[in-house]
């Protein structure tokens, strides 16, 4: 069924035609499709197809769409469309993936520190102590503190004093 919903996509020039399909996939809930998905996911160039991929995958917890929407993070190419890949992470549990989260608060767009500053608000009160210090120190090092920048910080601060409570 993969093979068939990925060169389905791929038979559309258009990405409005892609984002109906997808919207559609949503509506019923179509989980057989999840393959395509990610592979759209990782492949699409069109910022608005891959938001939408995203956030269906997230709403679904789809789990192997985090290696995909991390890798997204780090390429050049999507410098300014991360917000919804953050968004699209909230889902997730941030503990694995909190240094990267870190250094989105320090280098985003609002957006993208907006939507990284609400993982941060939502992480439970204990976390990995290794994970939670190379978070801070990517926050600490950074040299330009701005209000978000703060915010990470002092929430990880406080989790931190928990743990060691």
């Amino acid at each position: 069924m993969a093979n068939s919903q990925n060169s389905f996509f791929s038979s559309f020039q258009d990405s409005n035609k892609i984002l109906a399909e997808i919207d559609q996939l949503v509506e019923n809930d179509n989980r057989l499709s999840t393959d395509a998905m990610l592979t759209l996911l990782s492949t699409t160039t069109d910022s608005s197809v891959r938001n939408a991929v995203a956030v269906a995958l997230s709403d679904w917890k789809e789990e192997k769409a985090i290696p995909i929407l991390l890798n997204l993070l780090e390429q050049e190419s999507t410098k300014h469309n991360r917000g919804t890949l953050i968004y699209s992470l909230q889902s997730y549990d941030a503990e694995s993936f909190l240094p990267i989260i870190a250094q989105q608060v320090c280098a985003g767009n609002f957006e993208v520190k907006e939507n990284a500053l609400q993982i941060f608000i939502d992480l439970p009160d204990e976390l990995d102590q290794d994970k939670l210090n190379e978070s801070l120190n990517i926050l600490k090092e950074y040299p330009e503190k701005d209000e978000y920048v703060i915010q990470a910080t002092e929430i990880l601060e406080e989790i931190l004093s928990n743990n060691k409570s």
